[in-house]
């Protein structure tokens, strides 16, 4: 008996460990990742550029919130019916720059400035237009597009995406969709069309041009002589070879919308009244905003570089104020 005490405290001190470490791995399963927070000025060169630098590394432009960010602090202020004592006066003095609610696809929702003359849009048919038109300007400078997710994401999401992708921009088509296509183009095929097929191969894929030869390759009713189905619809915009930034910016806002968005440099012929406009030089954010449980919307925000869209400030803050619509 005295052995067996003896022995008894040393077997503990042995495999209190163990059981620790077994309990700890028998409690947790597979540990999910967190979402990051997403940054809603980081798409926005304009904004992340601009300014010098603070000891910290912070833009002067990032460091100081503009009218607009101010006027919707303020106003949550008032709408939580804090004492206007509480809100700061720079908030209550900007509150002129007033803010209207967008419904928005998929169940969601945001603010833009409330000014109808440069800020208008509508929603119909489960798709929103916003944009953004200078005083005495033709043609907008920056368009928000956004249109609720199709039934294809529940069941193939990555197809649902690049459908929307060949609406927003016809140029920007991955390298995988010319390759899975349900109708391949050999080798022999792209040479007859005068293309290398090393050149599906190189970083930058095909030029614009030898994208829609390839294209049209792939439609029977050009290949059997057929009269040619009319253009698509689009947002008159398109991408620069090789300006894509990859999808850079993924992330949870406060709200908890999952946004998820790339970069592109390109051109954008803006319609003005007649329905026509000029090409000028115009960067588009391509992505989506996702509520959970496939509810979401693709989006599409282009603005004009003369020389840096003049809107960065309120395009960032429509990201950032995005939420569930309130039923």
């Amino acid at each position: 008996m005295s052995f067996r005490r003896r022995i008894t405290p040393a077997l503990w001190l042995v495999m209190a460990p163990m059981l620790v470490a077994a309990s700890s791995c028998s409690d947790t399963g597979p540990r999910e990742l967190t979402t990051p927070i997403f940054d809603a000025r980081a798409p926005f060169l304009e904004l992340s550029s601009a300014g010098g630098s603070s000891s910290t590394g912070a833009s002067d432009s990032a460091k100081g919130a503009s009218d607009f960010e101010k006027a919707i602090a303020a106003s949550m202020a008032q709408g939580a019916k804090e004492d206007p004592e509480d809100v700061p006066d720079d908030a209550i003095s900007s509150a002129a720059v007033q803010i209207q609610t967008v419904t928005l696809p998929g169940g969601l929702a945001s603010s833009i400035p409330l000014d109808f003359d440069t800020w208008q849009w509508r929603s119909e048919n489960g798709k929103t237009i916003i944009t953004h038109r200078a005083p005495g300007a033709t043609s907008p400078d920056a368009m928000i597009y956004a249109e609720r997710f199709g039934a294809l994401v529940r069941i193939y999401p990555s197809q649902e995406m690049a459908r929307f992708r060949r609406f927003a921009d016809p140029s920007f088509i991955p390298l995988t969709e010319i390759l899975n296509s349900p109708q391949q183009v050999d080798a022999e095929q792209l040479r007859a069309l005068g293309i290398d097929p090393a050149q599906l191969l190189e970083p930058g894929g095909l030029a614009p041009e030898d994208m829609k030869r390839v294209l049209d390759a792939l439609d029977d009713a050009k290949q059997n002589g057929q009269e040619a189905p009319k253009p698509a619809p689009t947002l008159h915009y398109e991408s620069s070879r090789s300006t894509f930034s990859g999808w850079t910016w993924f992330g949870q806002n406060a709200a908890d919308v999952t946004l998820r968005l790339g970069r592109t440099e390109g051109r954008w012929s803006a319609p003005d009244s007649s329905g026509e406009g000029a090409p000028s030089s115009a960067w588009m954010l391509l992505g989506s905003a996702d509520r959970s449980a496939g509810l979401g919307m693709h989006m599409a925000i282009i603005c004009k570089q003369s020389p840096q869209c003049p809107v960065a400030e309120e395009l960032s803050a429509f990201l950032a104020e995005m939420t569930p619509a309130t039923e």
